[in-house]
């Protein structure tokens, strides 16, 4: 057997022992399965993660999002900060990297803080067995056959528009036609962020309609309903915004009318 063969034989080996472990459920705090993912008939013991009451029921519709054959829905994450809606994004992108193999998903945030929020997330909550990171402009977490880039928003204009999965990470930092762009991803698309409350961000409302008439789902992620952070801390920080935003908590508000 030649050596190339050999060592292709080796990986394929390696990649099937990989598949057979990745196996991921996440549970409520109660202990109720919202969703489960990975190699169902692994005899190996399933990566638990343990979700915010907030994340309940958009994990949940994800899951059954898993099964559809359909691969065009869209949904929305709005709500304040802190209700955890990037990693509930992020937690689906695994999900769905490992229930099926051979696959590209791509995670949209801006350079700096965000891209270490990410980078954060697959330390914490993602077994380092299950993949192999490659930093640069556009880091990718390769799940064997399956992929994961964060792409920047300095370089939408190269983003691939068609994959298993695009998520956009706090869209109010884009520009609309960028966004409007995003949107026509041939695939599923997850949008994280908060309502919009600056002049500079009314263009959203617009996809309040699409919102009413069922193309694009839409999910609260409400940080009261966070039971993993501090919510005197999430009230002063609420404070601090409302002082540098007069009006932006009438505006969050107002966004959930007539919807």
């Amino acid at each position: 057997m030649s050596r190339s063969l050999d060592a292709q034989l080796s990986r394929l080996v390696k990649q099937a022992e990989r598949d057979g472990k990745m196996r991921m459920e996440l549970v409520s705090q109660a202990g109720e399965c919202i969703l489960a993912a990975g190699a169902a008939r692994s005899l190996a013991p399933p990566h638990r993660v343990q979700l915010a009451d907030s994340q309940l029921a958009f994990l949940r519709w994800f899951g059954t999002q898993l099964d559809a054959s359909a691969n065009l829905s869209r949904a929305f994450m709005i709500d304040d900060r802190r209700g955890g809606k990037t990693w509930a994004g992020l937690l689906c992108l695994v999900a769905l990297t490992i229930e099926r193999p051979g696959q590209t998903s791509y995670v949209i945030s801006h350079p700096g803080q965000r891209d270490a929020e990410i980078s954060e997330f697959f330390e914490r909550f993602v077994p380092s067995s299950w993949f192999d990171k490659s930093d640069g402009t556009n880091p990718e977490y390769a799940f064997g056959r399956s992929r994961i880039i964060n792409w920047s928003t300095k370089r939408l204009a190269d983003v691939p528009s068609r994959g298993a999965c695009l998520m956009v990470n706090d869209y109010t930092m884009l520009k609309e036609r960028a966004f409007d762009a995003l949107m026509d991803f041939q695939g599923m698309v997850i949008v994280a962020g908060t309502p919009p409350f600056e002049a500079k961000d009314r263009w959203f409302e617009k996809y309040k309609a699409k919102f009413r008439d069922g193309s694009f789902r839409v999910f609260r992620v409400p940080p009261r309903e966070n039971q993993y952070i501090s919510q005197d801390a999430r009230e002063q920080v609420d404070h601090i915004i409302e002082f540098l935003n007069p009006g932006s908590g009438a505006a969050t508000a107002s966004f959930w009318e007539n919807l």
